[in-house]
């Protein structure tokens, strides 16, 4: 009190307060306490256990938000287990296990499907589907599969179905086809120079004398098998590359050759049976043209279907960006 008298007494006089000493103490401690605050304050916002329990309570506003905004809507749309369902999730549990389900059983399969349409209704209410990309698209999954079920394809007629064939014809031709065996040489083993001059003088061998043998038996162990029947060349090129298919269905037919490089090693080749590429008729092969003929009608009406929703929206790029 007197020092605010003596305060007061400076004004009056003209005196500045810096001259006061007990004026000029209070406010060097109020200044010092400010600090002091400040800094305490500056270092807590720093540590992460602060950081967490204020996101805490934001996340829990918002859900009291949402929650006081939802219950009504909650509790006009009820979770109904039907009858039907009830015997869904039974015949499910029978088909899984067995055998049917206890009493016991069958309240927890209820109650599991009672929580997860809770969950997924809250999830709704909470907006989570909206930024998830793997939700998204698994409805997007969903909507193109209810569309495709409503659609229907009718009968193609004779004349569709040869005018389609024709129109396809590549697609229908069957390829050159050989069968063939062959001795392997592995290059691991010996070095691929070493591997050439064993497979070249073995084919020297095979060449001066006609003898019976198994392929298996000459050569190094091979993991797939020794002979192959009626392949075409992209079956061979898929099993040991196109390099060695390429060769292979250049060679005579008969007689062994090589050596033949593939993606395994070194091979004696010999090609025992040539079959020639021919085009099927549409007879021969209706069952799949028509399943083929399905598909192209089924896609055609799939694009047309979106492309109709597609008008219902309209779609915005951003300043600066153009349509892809």
């Amino acid at each position: 009190m007197n020092n605010n008298l003596e305060g007061a007494d400076a004004l009056e006089r003209g005196r500045p307060l810096s001259q006061t000493p007990h004026v000029m103490s209070e406010v060097d401690n109020c200044c010092g306490t400010t600090s002091k605050l400040l800094l305490m304050i500056s270092r807590l916002l720093r540590e992460p256990l602060v950081h967490f329990l204020i996101l805490g309570a934001v996340l829990f506003c918002i859900s009291i938000m949402v929650n006081q905004g939802d219950n009504k809507e909650k509790e006009d749309v009820p979770v109904a287990i039907t009858h039907g369902r009830i015997r869904q999730l039974r015949e499910t549990f029978t088909a899984q296990r067995g055998r049917s389900p206890t009493e016991e059983e069958l309240h927890e399969i209820v109650e599991d499907r009672i929580r997860e349409e809770i969950l997924y209704r809250e999830a709704m209410h909470l907006g989570l589907d909206r930024d998830d990309t793997i939700i998204r698209r698994r409805l997007a999954q969903k909507m193109q599969f209810l569309y495709e079920d409503l659609l229907t394809v009718k009968d193609p007629t004779d004349s569709e179905l040869q005018q389609y064939f024709t129109a396809h014809a590549d697609c229908y031709r069957q390829p050159d086809r050989v069968s063939f065996a062959h001795i392997y040489f592995s290059t691991d083993r010996r070095g691929i120079v070493e591997t050439e001059k064993t497979a070249q003088a073995l084919l020297s061998d095979l060449r001066k004398e006609s003898i019976s043998f198994e392929p298996s038996d000459l050569g190094d162990p091979f993991l797939l098998q020794y002979d192959y029947q009626q392949y075409s060349e992209q079956e061979v090129a898929e099993l040991f590359g196109n390099d060695f298919a390429r060769a292979v269905f250049s060679l005579k037919t008969g007689e062994w050759e090589g050596p033949v490089l593939s993606s395994y090693g070194i091979h004696l080749v010999r090609v025992f049976e040539r079959l020639e590429g021919r085009m099927p008729s549409l007879a021969d092969i209706r069952s799949e043209v028509e399943n083929d003929w399905r598909y192209a009608r089924r896609q055609e009406t799939n694009v047309a279907a979106y492309q109709r929703l597609r008008e219902r929206y309209e779609v915005v790029f951003e300043k600066g960006e153009s349509a892809p």
